[in-house]
């Protein structure tokens, strides 16, 4: 699941779960949680990776990510509703979205590590050879190319594309 930072305030959405007084209120709401707030934005996320047709490429079930991220919730949630500790959560829905996203990330690098590897490595190529630049081009994605090939003004979103892919 993804880090937290431990300056942030739970999201309100949780205020109930953290509130309950017997195990049994906890699970109850823990439950509604999952079922209201963390399944429906775990859908969205997956629905996107599905509409990519990434998942074309690879004969995987979206199904399988939003379970992984249904699971791990429901062990985070249930251990914060413990007071067992951990950061808190700012926004659940932001926590869901990265929890899905490195979920079907996951499944996809399972499938197919080869690839995972090799776009990795022109990933770091790219951003460590002076002579090369990769940008994000939406929405087709990042592109490479030669640094000197490339107008000045297209170059203004590398920096951002190379911070978020690194």
């Amino acid at each position: 699941l993804p880090a937290v930072s431990s300056a942030a305030v739970h999201d309100p959405v949780l205020a109930p779960l953290l509130a309950a007084r017997t195990p049994h209120e906890a699970a109850s709401l823990l439950e509604r949680l999952l079922l209201e707030h963390v399944q429906p934005v775990a859908q969205s996320v997956a629905r996107l990776y599905r509409s990519r047709g990434l998942w074309a490429r690879a004969p995987l079930d979206t199904d399988d990510a939003v379970a992984t991220v249904l699971m791990r919730m429901t062990v985070a949630l249930r251990d914060m509703a413990a007071g067992a500790g951990g950061a808190p959560i700012a926004s659940l829905a932001d926590y869901v979205a990265v929890a899905t996203h490195n979920a079907c990330h996951a499944l996809l690098r399972a499938h197919a590590p080869a690839r995972a590897r090799l776009r990795a490595r022109v990933r770091y190529v790219c951003t460590h050879d002076p002579q090369l630049t990769l940008r994000d081009d939406r929405p087709r994605g990042l592109l490479t190319g030669l640094a000197d090939r490339v107008r000045p003004d297209a170059l203004l979103g590398v920096r951002a594309a190379r911070d978020r892919i690194t």
